[in-house]
């Protein structure tokens, strides 16, 4: 699993069942899964050693608190976003409004007429 992943699961569901052994028929929360730190393997069944990551996996896509954490951060991001955009917007329209005046300093400079320099 990712590090994200279980960083949602923690959050989330440190309350309730996140995995199901269909070896063993029982459901485990965080707190009771096996690890083996030699394989490198986090999401084993207490009992039989069984890799619980699909079923941890499903339970992410189906949690219900889950569900909400992920909504309310694509809120935020997107409102985060929407932020951005108008900010960014703002400081083109500033850009524009500078090259115009910029142009037609310029276009008053090339109309004037020019004083000869003296012989």
């Amino acid at each position: 699993m990712s590090s994200n992943e279980r960083a949602i699961m923690i959050r989330c569901c440190h309350a309730h069942a996140v995995a199901f052994c269909h070896v063993c028929d029982q459901s485990y929360r965080i707190q009771r899964l096996g690890a083996d730190w030699f394989r490198g393997k986090t999401e084993l069944c207490p009992r039989c050693r069984a890799d619980l990551s699909d079923s941890i996996r499903e339970h992410l896509r189906s949690c219900a608190l889950v569900v909400t954490l992920r909504s309310e951060l694509l809120v935020a991001e997107s409102e985060a976003l929407c932020e951005e955009s108008v900010a960014l917007r703002k400081d083109a329209r500033q850009a524009a409004d500078e090259t115009a005046t910029h142009v037609a300093e310029a276009e008053v400079q090339h109309q004037r007429p020019r004083a000869r320099p003296a012989p």
